[in-house]
């Protein structure tokens, strides 16, 4: 299982290392599309009287570089674990992904690595994902951060493995087919970041789809430092459990700044 994760990060990063335009490097609360969505990655404490506090942690860090005259590579891990999270409802991945211009549509190539905490449900899933550029204000190219208000659907199917055996509730079984779609919108006006995304996948078997919505409302306090609200509920990968949570906590954002998005033609 290493092997083919390794294997599958190696042969992305080898073009974009050839790369003349250089690293750039993202810090946020997930990496789930080829998007700029800007929520930032937040750490809670949860506490009650009587009862120990606890502590969630939801954050990820990606590198990108340029692939020739109108793509870029990506390449990270993410997290989504703390003591306030059962092993199982914890979130590990890794990912490697191409993203195109190929206008009128962005196409995204994606290898991806998915675990919960106790790492009793593994899988990998090659996916790729479609999304429309142009049309109205806000949807633009998916890296475009030039106006305030922006949105982003997405059309996806990817295919996978389970490498461990999954857990009871789990649809997945050994080789499966998934497809989804996914909404993403981010609104941020001067010291606030608000945002939303949400995602249907359809999965194979009896048990038909899984959702699972997050939002966050979130106040600038110091340059990439935010006070954050943030609600979520659903199922996601690996493992589909069930989740409902609402949250205070403190959020760290630092978005793609260098020259390592397409040229400014391909924007």
């Amino acid at each position: 299982m290493k092997r083919w994760v390794s294997a599958a990060i190696a042969v992305w990063l080898a073009p974009g290392a050839a790369s003349a335009q250089g690293l750039d490097v993202a810090i946020a609360h997930s990496y789930l599309s080829a998007k700029s969505l800007g929520q930032p990655a937040t750490f809670f404490l949860v506490g009650a009287e009587h009862e120990p506090t606890l502590s969630e942690i939801d954050g990820s860090i990606l590198l990108r570089g340029g692939w020739g005259a109108s793509g870029f590579w990506e390449t990270g891990a993410r997290a989504l674990a703390g003591s306030a999270r059962t092993k199982p409802e914890r979130v590990y991945g890794a990912v490697a992904r191409a993203t195109w211009d190929l206008d009128p549509v962005g196409l995204t190539i994606a290898s991806e690595y998915e675990a919960d905490g106790s790492f009793a449900v593994e899988k990998g899933v090659l996916s790729a994902e479609l999304t429309p550029q142009g049309g109205p204000r806000g949807l633009g190219r998916p890296w475009n951060r030039t106006v305030p208000f922006r949105w982003r659907p997405w059309l996806g199917a990817g295919v996978g493995n389970v490498f461990d055996a999954s857990g009871s509730e789990d649809p997945e079984r050994d080789s499966f087919f998934r497809a989804y779609t996914r909404l993403e919108a981010t609104y941020t006006p001067t010291h606030w970041d608000i945002g939303a995304e949400g995602t249907l996948w359809a999965v194979e078997g009896s048990v038909g789809t899984r959702s699972h919505a997050r939002g966050t409302v979130g106040f600038e306090i110091a340059s990439g430092v935010s006070f954050d609200v943030t609600g979520e509920i659903g199922r996601q990968p690996p493992s589909f459990l069930y989740e409902q949570s609402f949250k205070m906590g403190f959020g760290f954002h630092h978005p793609f700044e260098r020259g390592t998005k397409p040229p400014p033609a391909n924007r």
